[in-house]
């Protein structure tokens, strides 16, 4: 059974943290430059998302997830870190 501080953590605020970077590239891009072009937005957008993408990587995705990831796209194991 999971309790709801561990649900709320792991699936509601880890996810929120994570899209923290790319709400502030957003915010950010507006407030210094109201123009912002097309080509503008693909950039920061695309910075923003590789961000998010490298977070939910490391703090949202299930371990058993990433190995089968790793495995499918033909990556070398990590080295397992036993706590």
């Amino acid at each position: 059974e999971v309790g709801f501080g561990d649900y709320f953590r792991d699936a509601v605020s880890r996810p929120l943290l994570c899209n923290l970077p790319l709400l502030a590239i957003v915010v950010l891009t507006r407030v210094f430059d109201r123009q912002v072009s097309a080509l503008d937005a693909a950039v920061y957008g695309s910075a923003g998302g590789i961000i998010v993408v490298v977070l939910y990587w490391f703090f949202v995705i299930p371990d058993d997830l990433r190995r089968k990831v790793r495995r499918r796209i033909g990556l070398r194991p990590a080295v397992e870190v036993t706590k």
